[in-house]
This record gives C-alpha cells, structure tokens and sequence, in this order.
C-alpha cells in the first residue's frame, strides 16, 4: 500500500479493506445506450436494438429520398426543396391556383418558406403569385400547359424504382 506522510512528518499508512471480489478487481461494466423507447410494445424483451434499427432504417431512406430530390431538381436548375414546393404547387393548383396557407400545411414548412423559395421560382419564371386581397396570395404555374410538362421531370417513380430496387 501506499505511504504517506502527514504535515508532521509521520508516515502514514493507507490500508484498504477491499478483497478480491469488490468492485475493485471488477471489470467495467460495458457501455450501453440508456433505452430510446420504454413502451413494452417499442422492445423485445429488455432490449431497444430491433427498434434503434428500425429508426436508422429511417434515416437510411429518408437520405435517400433527400438524394432523389435534389437530383431532379438539379436536372432543372432548381433546389431540392425547390422541386418539391414546384411539384406540390403543380398538384394543388387546380384552375384557380393554392393559398400559401394550403402548400405549406402539405409540405409540414412554414408559410414565410414557401413565400421565399416561390419567389425564387418566380424570378426564374417558373411560377407566380396572384393577389386577389390582402392576404390572399395564390400561387400558381406561369403557364400550366407548357411550363409544367417542362418542368415537373416524368421520372420520379422512375429514380425510385432504380434507388430503392432491392438489394440482397
């Protein structure tokens, strides 16, 4: 044991009472993550692995997902988000055009997003903002026939289809 000595110039002698099965001698316990979900029906037995993989599984094909969209739009000149917004106008737009308000509920971004990223398509000539009232934007194709066939790229399902293919 070690020797010490105290401000006396006595020598001091450390004695210690642990034997050889205290938590001395024991190995590290090995690290582990506290549990990700406590919910019975989240865990197999006492273990969170099977659902930590489903999550990184998500993460996996949301990456993904985020890859295919910024390769269309890339095709076009636009952003990822860019694309997104385009393609949810051209869905929503009907004759009369759609409310800020309503692509951005369908996209889960806020209002002030789409304002800005439509007016970026707007000086690329892609898209337009029509006031019919204070408050009342409606957004819509400049010109729907032509400019969506240009635009809205025909092969999402495709690029899908060959990044999704399944692998074993």
């Amino acid at each position: 044991m070690p020797d010490r000595s105290n401000n006396r110039g006595f020598r001091l002698k450390t004695i210690s009472r642990a034997g050889p099965n205290t938590s001395m001698h024991r190995e590290p316990a090995p690290f582990r993550l506290p549990l990700s979900a406590t919910r019975s029906a989240l865990l197999s037995g006492r273990s969170d692995h099977s659902f930590r993989e489903l999550l990184y599984n998500f993460f996996t094909v949301a990456s993904r997902l985020e890859e295919i969209r910024r390769h269309l739009g890339s095709r076009i000149d636009l952003s990822g988000p860019q694309y997104t917004l385009m393609m949810a106008v051209a869905e929503l737009q009907g004759a009369e055009g759609v409310s800020v308000g309503r692509v951005a509920r369908y996209l889960h971004v806020t209002g002030t997003f789409v304002t800005v990223e439509t007016g970026k398509l707007s000086k690329k000539g892609i898209s337009k903002e029509e006031s019919r009232s204070p408050g009342s934007a409606r957004l819509a194709f400049v010109d729907r026939r032509e400019r969506l066939g240009r635009y809205a790229v025909p092969v999402p399902g495709v690029a899908a289809n060959q990044r999704f293919a399944f692998r074993p």
